[in-house]
């Protein structure tokens, strides 16, 4: 037997044990053969990971974002989740709930990985990607390269005053006015995204390695001073996507892009990770760290992974806080048209027109599932600022159910696969790509439709016009 298929073995081994723990009604039973089952995807895809990164990170993600709660109790064997304290509420679930959870988290993990080797047998624009259309450095990328880096540069001051001024209104007023009073000074906001878009549009052009070092360092920079602001997922994610980048380009290069046993210094390295952004966490609260150090790390994957919690929540209770909410799934695209009068009307929408974020009607009307769940779980804290944020699977198991779950995930798993194959793409659609991927790295917190929202900014589209013309139109 081959060494990839007894990998494919274990996979489907872990399954079948995750289903009969399921089966027989052990929720402890059913939380560690989770961890297993997740292990072992991650060990599969472990054997070839310069082609399967993309979705080993996705899962990555997953873990720490979705399954952090229930792994930090793999050694509680009382019945914690009758009685959970998360950092903003407190939750209570029958064991029913708590099995279909794990059972919805299990089919969507599956339905993932059955898109994402879908999207291998289908074939578009009439040709199979290959290392033969893999495109090579000309003229006209050395030109847009040129243009990227210079903006790049440009905008990185204002990207960081941007950070620093935020991160000012957090240790001088409170975490809580980025989302309730704070108004974002225009010109930083706009270079804040602009110095995205050339970014993704410069490594876009597949530099050389040694052209890229600077521009690296500086992204790494910025990523790091996005936590003053208390935006810890941000930072994840673009670190995350430059490992994604690294082993692409050196899938497909002679030079060694990214460095030796990568993901065991990962692995090294995310326990110090949690610790440091355990504290940033407890600072940006308000709090003084009185703790030991290593508690940090333990409260932070609980935390971080408290977004697991809101499907369950959603299971129990979701008659209680659906309100007047049409669909959650895609309600950030529905909230964009609902701030338009005229669109909200011809639609038969309620308008949103005045209507502020952390209001009650922007919970009852907005289509915003954490808006709604924080109303209904905590009023108060809700209307003084605070947000217990979203989560994708419990967005489609309150629109959807089953078919979404099924239907949904398949099709995210078949995104991921096209595109972990960008590098074969042309420019166009690789500088758009990467811009798609930082989002989907998220997306274990977010809405589904959060991977569209980066692209529904003027400067966004406008820059991103910019540089496929700058492509397009330069000749020899």
């Amino acid at each position: 037997m081959r060494f990839e298929s007894k990998r494919i073995l274990l996979v489907l081994l872990t399954s079948a044990l995750l289903l009969l723990a399921i089966i027989l009604g052990n929720i402890h039973a059913e939380i560690w053969m989770l961890l297993l089952f997740m292990a072992s995807i991650l060990f599969y895809m472990a054997s070839n990971l310069e082609k399967h990164i993309l979705i080993f990170l996705l899962f990555i993600t997953f873990v720490v974002f979705d399954m952090g709660m229930y792994f930090s109790h793999l050694f509680d064997f009382t019945s914690w989740w009758k009685n959970i304290q998360g950092s903003m509420t407190e939750y209570s679930f029958e064991d029913a709930t708590l099995t279909l959870s794990i059972t919805i988290l299990g089919v969507s993990i599956l339905m993932i990985l059955i898109g994402y080797h879908i999207s291998d047998k289908f074939v578009f624009m009439g040709k199979k990607n290959s290392e033969m259309n893999f495109e090579k450095s000309d003229a006209r990328l050395e030109k847009v390269k040129g243009h990227a880096k210079v903006i790049f540069y440009l905008t990185t001051i204002g990207n960081l005053l941007s950070y620093l001024y935020k991160a000012y209104m957090v240790f001088t007023v409170s975490y809580v006015y980025l989302y309730t009073d704070f108004s974002e000074i225009w010109f930083l906001k706009m270079c804040s995204l602009v110095w995205y878009v050339a970014f993704y549009c410069y490594i876009a052009t597949f530099p050389r390695k040694d052209e890229i070092k600077k521009v690296v360092v500086i992204y790494i920079i910025c990523s790091v001073a996005s936590l003053l602001t208390g935006a810890r997922g941000t930072a994840i994610s673009n670190l995350l996507f430059l490992v994604f980048y690294y082993l692409i380009r050196q899938r497909y290069s002679e030079d060694r892009w990214a460095p030796r046993n990568v993901i065991l210094k990962i692995v090294v390295a995310l326990p110090a990770i949690m610790i440091i952004l355990g504290i940033i966490g407890t600072l940006r609260q308000g709090n003084t760290i009185e703790n030991g150090i290593l508690s940090y790390g333990s409260q932070l994957f609980a935390s971080q992974g408290e977004s697991g919690m809101l499907l369950p929540e959603t299971i129990e209770n979701l008659d209680r806080f659906r309100f007047e909410n049409i669909n959650f799934t895609f309600g950030k695209l529905l909230n964009n048209i609902q701030h338009n009068t005229t669109l909200s009307n011809m639609l038969g929408l309620h308008s949103l027109d005045g209507i502020a974020p952390q209001t009650a009607d922007y919970a009852i009307y907005g289509n915003q599932f954490g808006s709604a769940i924080s109303y209904y779980k905590m009023r108060y804290t809700y209307l003084s600022g605070y947000s217990m944020g979203t989560y994708y699977l419990a967005e489609i198991w309150a629109d959807y159910r089953w078919i979404g779950v099924i239907l949904l995930n398949t099709i995210l798993g078949f995104f991921v696969g096209k595109l972990s194959k960008i590098a074969y793409s042309s420019f166009t659609i690789r500088c758009i790509a990467f811009g798609v991927i930082t989002q989907l790295l998220l997306i274990g917190r977010f809405s589904i439709t959060n991977i569209l929202l980066f692209f529904m900014s003027t400067a966004v589209l406008v820059m991103y016009l910019f540089f496929i013309f700058d492509y397009k139109w330069f000749r020899h």
